[in-house]
Order: C-alpha cells, then structure tokens, then sequence
C-alpha cells in the first residue's frame, strides 16, 4: 500500500466503495436489499438462502454496477413491498430492470424482476441467480422438474467438477430440523454449480444453461419477465412458524475472543516473474531478495529460447532464490522430444530449476475439458516425459488457470510430486 492511497481503498481495496445495505424484517423473515441483490435470507435469525438476485453480465462475463432509481419500500398491513429500477450499461448495450419484491404476511417472499433492453442487449447471462450457502453440502434436497416430477437428492459434498443439477424448477431443503426451504424458478431453464470452484461458499442455481451458446442478444423492445418464489414449510427451532408474522430481531452482537494459539507453519512465498518483467527484476533484485523464498518463471518453448532461460539464470543468482519453471509445450511433436530440447537449452543457459511444472499449451487458458479431447498428450504421458528429461527435479502437475479447470481436468498425480493451479480471478 503506496502513503498516497486515498481512504477509499485503504478501507475497500478500491476505488468505488461498496454499495449501501438497507436490512428488512417482516415477521419472522428477515434480509438484506444490497445494489438491488436480497442477502442473507433468514428465518427467525437462521440463514435459508444466501442470496437472491438478478444479475446482468456483459458480453464477456463482465458484472457491470447497477445504477439504482425509484427504490420505494412499503411496509403495509398485508406485505412488505420493494420497488426498484436498475440500469444496466456494458459493451453489450444498455438495459433497464423493474423489480418488485413482495413478502406477505402470511409467509414467503416474491421477486419478479422485467428486464427491457433500452437497445439490443447483448450479454453471457442475464436472469435470477440463487445462492444456498455452502453449510447446506452433503444435505438432502429434493429437485422438481419441470414436468413438476420430483427426485430426492443430495447437495454435492465434495466439489463437483460438474453441474450438480439440471433441468430444475424448483429446490427444497431444510434449513434447520423441522424447517423446509422451497425455492421456485420462473421464466428460463434453470441449473446448478458449484460455487466453491470459484472459492465462493454457495452452490448456485441460474438461468439459461451454460450449454446455450452466449453471448446472445435481447432485442430491443423485447421484455424478459422471471420470478422466484420463496417459501417455507414447518417451524423454525424456538417457534416461529414458517408462515407466521411473529419473531424477534436478528441479533447483531458479534463476539470476538482473545487468545494464545499456535498457528503452525506459514506457507512458503514465491515471486512469479514473466520473460518481459526478468530486466526489471534483476535491476531490483537486492530487494526483492528479502521476501521471496522462491523464483516462479514462465517458459514458453518457441515464443521463448536461450536468452528468457538466461535472464531467469541471473536472476536467480542474484536474489539466491531458487527456480520454479512452467513449462509450456507448443505440443507439434511428442512431449519427450520437446522436453529434451528445452532440457538441451537449461544446461546452456546454467540454470538448474528446483521444480518444473509443464503444461500443454492449449491448456494454459480456461478451456473446462481434459487434453485428450484436443487431440493433445495426456496428463499422464507429459508428467512421465517430464520425470524422464529432468530426472531429480520435482515435478508439478496441474493447470495455469483456475481450479474449477483443474477439478474438472483432473491430471494424473501418479509422477508428480505437488499439484498446483492458479487463482479463480
């Protein structure tokens, strides 16, 4: 953190603070409205949905900030009532949400939600997303088709690589013993992931199948209408009943405790540097010697040759480091033959790296399906190759994107010392 950082993003880590939380209560339930998403859903203080929201990506994915207009809330006899305006602004277009938000008093919760393009909208993803937290893993949950057929099931415990379900309607699980949460899609086709590829502690249910192509294009004039419906079955543990208005607050006393404990071993550092920072490095390779406790180089063999494996060489002499490679391999003749070359090249270069992690090139970027369905050279044959060409050296197995690529590729350990993969985003 530089001394001239502004207070935003000492607080925020940015420079756009977040957006305000406005809390809710009808009865019993209780939740957040933030940027126009409903956040921790409770019942009687118990969580039954992290988050309900309608979401609008840009044509790449991108997560535009809504501007919010109109917001109204009516707390009247017979409901609680939201009203809101959100528009939408990305490289795709531009598009307004209406959204109503209801919650009886007799028990539940609506939220409808039309989205009107103000031009051709074109977006990868523009529906509901529900949440349930990641707590509700390795739980019952019962699935309703849309022919309204319905299949007992379980919420995934491990992480599933894959969508968990699909072709849904309608979720219901229990929250607590005795309380069942039923949440109702309305207006797509509707499936689950998994979130914790991503490190987020939900499994989230979405609109429009990722097996649709995207991005895709809403006309201009036309009006996309979903709802989801929410509601409750049973009592909440200390008596609320689930479609009754009584209940007390959330508590909001959090309580923290001081104490001695022993937090073992802090994991290693590295620096990863890439071919065109090396120079820079080497320039300021008397400071950065004093954090990293190892050097991570990226090798691209024939983008890259003799001078890149150099510069890494001098580098790691100055800072006293030792050097991890990831080896990229163009994969336009057998690995064996290409790992020898670049095995040729390190001893010219007098560089000895510590651990080497190659990779079929193509696999470098977030592609969700294993090499053989390139045409390329297994996990397994690579890994083999590599322990041949380098024999004494660790080898890493693993991907350079993320770990939902690497849950789903899922590479052969059988000749590989440590796994790695980088972070969600």
């Amino acid at each position: 953190m530089t001394a001239d950082a502004t207070e935003a993003v000492i607080l925020y880590g940015t420079e756009q603070p977040p957006a305000p939380v406005q809390r809710f209560q009808r009865g019993p339930l209780s939740f957040d409205l933030e940027a126009g998403k409903l956040r921790y859903i409770r019942l009687a203080g118990i969580e039954v949905l992290r988050s309900i929201a309608f979401v609008v990506r840009g044509p790449g994915w991108e997560s535009p900030a809504p501007r919010i207009s109109d917001l109204e809330a009516r707390d009247g006899a017979d409901a609680l009532e939201i009203r809101y305006k959100a528009c939408y602004e990305t490289a795709g277009g531009q598009i307004e949400i209406a959204a109503h938000i209801r919650a009886p008093v007799a028990g539940g919760l609506t939220f409808q939600a039309e989205a009107r393009p103000l031009t051709d909208f074109t977006t990868a993803r523009t529906s509901f997303c529900i949440l349930h937290p990641a707590a509700v893993a390795g739980g019952p949950l019962s699935v309703t088709r849309p022919d309204e057929s319905v299949e007992t099931a379980r919420f995934p415990d491990t992480i599933s690589a894959h969508q968990p379900f699909m072709n849904i309607r309608a979720l219901t699980h229990e929250a607590a013993p005795g309380l069942k949460v039923t949440v109702r899609m309305e207006g797509d086709i509707w499936e689950m992931e998994d979130q914790r590829n991503w490190t987020d502690a939900s499994f989230k249910t979405y609109g429009r199948p990722r097996d649709i192509p995207w991005p895709y294009t809403i006309a201009k004039g036309e009006t996309v209408v979903q709802r989801t419906v929410l509601s409750f079955a049973g009592e909440a543990p200390g008596g609320a009943r689930a479609g009754g208005v009584s209940g007390g607050p959330r508590r909001e006393t959090v309580e923290i405790a001081l104490g001695a404990a022993a937090i073992g071993e802090l994991p290693r550092l590295a620096l990863a540097v890439s071919p065109e920072e090396a120079p820079y490095a080497l320039a300021a390779a008397g400071r950065l010697s004093a954090a990293p406790a190892q050097l991570i180089g990226w090798y691209e063999h024939g983008a890259h040759g003799l001078g890149e494996l150099e510069a890494y060489a001098a580098l790691a002499r100055e800072m006293g480091a030792p050097v991890g490679l990831e080896l990229v391999l163009p994969c336009k003749s057998a690995p064996a033959a290409e790992l020898a070359e670049i095995a040729g090249l390190l001893r010219r270069a007098g560089l000895a790296p510590a651990s080497i992690t190659p990779i079929q090139a193509p696999m470098t970027k977030w592609v969700l399906k294993p090499p053989e369905e390139f045409g390329l050279p297994g996990f397994a044959e690579l890994y083999g190759a590599a322990r041949k060409a380098f024999p004494g050296i660790a080898i890493g197995a693993g991907v350079t994107s993320n770990f939902t690529e690497l849950n789903i590729d899922r590479p052969s350990l059988a000749e590989a010392d440590y796994v790695t993969h980088a972070p969600p985003g």
